[in-house]
């Protein structure tokens, strides 16, 4: 799990970094801040869909949904010729990471006492500590 937020952190930091040069191989740097917000609601609306996909089927295959979502995103986002599908991999890539995240929690919070959840929070949230300053 902590691999997994780590990755997450880098990977973050580095496409954050890179969308407005991205967006300007397009010629669309303004539509920046556009595709952050539209990713961001959608990976907001996945909470609750992933919520019940987590108690009707299994805490592993709310994962595994996701972290195919977040892959396919990632995927688009390599292969991508025009500011559209550059779009759509940011909502993919925002919601398959959103629900990864939520995942863990879950499963976190399922394997640890009510006494040390603090403690194993603290322990998943750790490497954004150092992706922040590298």
């Amino acid at each position: 799990m902590w691999l997994l937020y780590f990755v997450n952190g880098f990977n973050q930091s580095i496409t954050g970094n890179l969308a407005p040069y991205i967006t300007s191989e397009f010629e669309a740097h303004s539509l920046v801040p556009l595709i952050q917000v539209v990713s961001s609601i959608m990976g907001a609306a996945t909470y609750m869909p992933l919520a019940k996909i987590l108690n009707l089927w299994d805490r592993s295959v709310g994962f595994a949904l996701m972290a195919g979502f977040a892959t396919l995103g990632l995927i688009l986002a390599a292969s991508c010729k025009g500011i559209g599908v550059y779009c759509a991999s940011q909502v993919f890539y925002s919601i398959g990471f959103t629900g990864m995240i939520f995942a863990i929690d879950v499963i976190t919070a399922d394997t640890s006492t009510l006494r040390d959840r603090g403690l194993a929070y603290a322990f998943t949230s750790s490497p954004y500590v150092i992706t922040a300053y590298a």
